[in-house]
């Protein structure tokens, strides 16, 4: 049987944890957590933007199954241009 979904967006602007408290699992529950709000809200997909040269994001977020995205944009603070970057998931298995 070949389900349609009308897709929508939920977008996790920004996930940042204190060194001190990394690798203790609190980003990952901050992450179900958003998931469960987003279900609730409708959306059947997200996605977490991150700057392009933070690897050790980059890297948590392909190992929970993030697909990078094509998509680039610019990001300034203070008049300083950072390349940022998109992971999608899908909350709903592989949508088509």
């Amino acid at each position: 049987m070949l389900m349609k979904y009308n897709v929508k967006y939920a977008d996790l602007i920004g996930l940042y944890i204190d060194p001190d408290f990394q690798e203790k699992g609190i980003g990952s529950s901050f992450k179900r957590m958003f998931e469960e709000w987003a279900i609730k809200n409708g959306a059947t997909r997200y996605v977490i933007g991150v700057l392009k040269d933070n690897h050790k994001a980059r890297t948590i977020y392909e190992k929970w199954g993030g697909k990078l995205s094509t998509y680039e944009e610019d990001v300034y603070k203070l008049g300083v241009a950072y390349k940022e970057v998109f992971y999608t998931y899908d909350l709903f298995g592989d949508i088509k």
